[in-house]
């Protein structure tokens, strides 16, 4: 334990007080708010050829496909309140627009956790453990592919070999062709991919190393996930189409799966500025054989924030995952994309924090 704590000293490891830490950028800290404090943080999310500077997605995605995803936008919302004292309610709500093979995809996050301080001062070098409790909830509107290329790519993926193949108006299959016609025209088949969400339950374990000027939360935890989605074509009200195609059918791709994390995170505070650095690596378990292509991800995280006065303060930070979404958004990966999941992608924010007491405010 001294040898440890002599090479953080070495480091440059210094104390931050609770105070500073609720004003961080990162996701993750050991302090719940102090009672009756409000923490509001919002930040706007952005990644394109301009702003990816590591050249991850020119090099990393590739041409068009499913799976495959492009430019993104977003915002992230967080809402903390401290509800008494050594403990606090968290709520984050994620938004993010993915441009995902030949569409968009709009994904939207939920996660509401408590966080419980439970002692301090343990040792000499871990100053103080708490837990958080919490579930997260993914959510996106129906995909409808249609791009020729993209959907007899996706029907080679569902039925390897098969000879149904789309040719812009209708479906041919080996010396036969669907057409179908309404007073409107065509009615063009596409592939749906619907239902697209998950819901996890986590617990998660903080602890931190404190100095003078930085501290280091050091964090682990569990999360059991249940995951659905399913793949149909469509238009599905057309009688023909469901009884020419069953060879396709409808494919569920709900499934549950299990998570287990670790991490970190530092902070280092210099005049009215917060550097901050984050790293968590996740192991998934408990799919089938044939999903385990990707079954773990390595996910980084920085940030430099100023103090602009007591309760306000702006950053810049960066997020960068080594397989994607793999574990972060976990009904996108399935049997059809996992290939893709062996690619790197990231995003820049910028935002504020915005902290105040509520019990002062009514003085």
């Amino acid at each position: 334990m001294k040898k440890i704590a002599t090479i953080l000293l070495l480091l440059g490891f210094s104390s931050l007080s609770g105070e500073i830490i609720d004003k961080t950028a990162g996701e993750i800290s050991l302090y719940p708010l102090a009672e009756k404090k409000i923490k509001i943080k919002v930040n706007y999310n952005r990644i394109n050829d301009t702003i990816d500077v590591l050249n991850i997605k020119e090099k990393e995605l590739g041409s068009a496909n499913v799976g495959t995803i492009g430019d993104a936008s977003g915002f992230d919302l967080s809402l903390g309140y401290g509800i008494a004292h050594q403990s606090a309610l968290y709520y984050n709500f994620e938004y993010l627009s993915v441009n995902y093979g030949d569409t968009k995809l709009k994904n939207k996050k939920h996660d509401i956790f408590t966080k419980i301080n439970l002692s301090h001062y343990i040792n000499n070098l871990i100053y103080a453990f708490s837990i958080d409790l919490g579930l997260t909830y993914n959510s996106a509107d129906d995909l409808d592919l249609r791009s020729i290329s993209l959907l007899n790519s996706m029907i080679q993926k569902i039925r390897p070999g098969t000879n149904i193949e789309f040719d812009g108006n209708g479906i041919t299959y080996k010396d036969s062709a669907l057409y179908i016609f309404d007073q409107n025209g065509f009615i063009v088949p596409f592939i749906k991919i619907a239902n697209m969400s998950d819901l996890s339950f986590y617990l998660r374990t903080v602890g931190a190393i404190e100095f003078q000027n930085s501290a280091l939360h050091l964090y682990a935890g569990i999360k059991t996930t249940s995951i659905d989605s399913k793949i149909t074509l469509e238009p599905s009200n057309v009688d023909l189409i469901a009884s020419a195609l069953e060879e396709f059918g409808d494919i569920n791709l709900k499934r549950d799966e299990k998570t287990i994390f670790t991490g970190f995170n530092y902070a280092h505070s210099y005049n009215d500025f917060l550097f901050e650095a984050g790293y968590e690596y996740l192991k998934i378990f408990g799919r089938d054989s044939k999903l385990n292509e990707i079954n773990d991800n390595h996910i980084f995280k920085g940030a430099i924030s100023k103090q602009i006065d007591d309760n306000f303060r702006v950053f810049i930070a960066g997020k960068a995952m080594l397989h994607q979404f793999n574990g972060v958004i976990p009904y996108l990966y399935n049997e059809y994309t996992k290939h893709k999941y062996d690619k790197k992608y990231g995003y820049a924010k910028v935002g504020f924090i915005y902290t105040f007491d509520t019990a002062k405010s009514r003085l």
